[in-house]
């Protein structure tokens, strides 16, 4: 009888153990699958990226035969950590071309100083050596109008009330929605120069510019690559299909390059006013942590 009710009392207790044991397996199924699922989005992501013809072309120009360097290049970018993004938001928090960090005092997080060095160190890094990653994750970076911020003010009255007029019909904040371009061109600035300007035309109208300098006394090391942290836009072609779609990129390039060589040209004034006057400027400020691409 003792035999029979020790039995009785275990056997039904080992039920809820299964059971539990059940859902345990079934959560570690669940979350692999996820992982996977992720992981095969990520890496769908990245493949469309990288065939822009943008993408390959500046990869080319910085690399050029050198497809070993370049796929290890690549291969690095494409595996650099999601929490990538919120050390460059925490840095951004404290430098960017609005406001500068308060000095090596300051701290953030835990107590850890971020002096101005290390501040420039980490997000030029972001610009120059992670370029690749930069230009994919584009469309979780956010701009803000850079004249009317409060730390600056517009050199003329009217310049000033056109870039408030614009902050209040466009919003100060401003977000490319896209990593992939309508048009792009590549342009020097000279002949003798080493460097070559990438001007892309995003999707969504957005105009951003990727320097490209060869070291002149050896000219088949990779290019040391870096884009520019400003975006341009002309409200009127922002996000108009049609506008984008008509924009004259090439014409826009060359307004920049002639202005560069010879700033009293009238050129760039007048293509300019084809588009209702000079094409407003954002600056980088934040990161988007919400849009998760991946």
């Amino acid at each position: 009888m003792k035999n029979k009710k020790y039995f009785s009392y275990i056997i039904p207790s080992s039920f809820p153990l299964i059971a539990l044991s059940s859902v345990s397996c079934t959560n570690k199924q669940s979350n692999s699958e996820t992982n996977l699922i992720k992981n095969d989005n990520h890496n769908k992501s990245w493949d469309a990226f990288l065939n822009y013809d943008y993408v390959q072309a500046i990869l080319n120009k910085a690399y050029g035969n050198n497809k070993e360097l370049k796929d290890k290049y690549v291969e690095e970018q494409r595996n650099i950590n999601l929490d990538y993004l919120k050390d460059i938001k925490s840095y951004l928090g404290y430098k960017n071309n609005i406001v500068s960090s308060y000095g090596s005092n300051d701290s953030y997080g835990k107590g850890d100083a971020y002096p101005i060095e290390v501040l420039d160190s980490k997000l030029d890094e972001a610009y120059k050596k992670n370029w690749l990653w930069f230009l994919y994750n584009l469309d979780r970076f956010v701009f803000v109008l850079y004249d009317v911020s409060d730390q600056f003010k517009a050199v003329h009255e009217k310049a000033n009330i056109d870039a408030q007029k614009s902050s209040v019909e466009l919003g100060a904040f401003h977000k490319p929605k896209t990593n992939d371009v309508a048009k792009y061109i590549i342009g020097k600035k000279n002949q003798e120069t080493n460097e070559e300007n990438v001007y892309l035309l995003l999707k969504d109208g957005n105009i951003l510019r990727v320097d490209l300098t060869k070291d002149k006394k050896d000219m088949t090391k990779p290019a040391n690559v870096s884009v520019y942290t400003y975006t341009y836009f002309y409200p009127g072609v922002l996000n108009n299909d049609t506008e984008i779609k008509n924009f004259d990129l090439n014409k826009y390039v060359k307004a920049e390059l002639i202005h560069y060589n010879d700033n009293h040209s009238p050129f760039k004034t007048l293509f300019n006013e084809e588009y209702g006057g000079d094409p407003l400027r954002a600056t980088l400020i934040d990161v988007d942590l919400k849009n998760n691409k991946n």
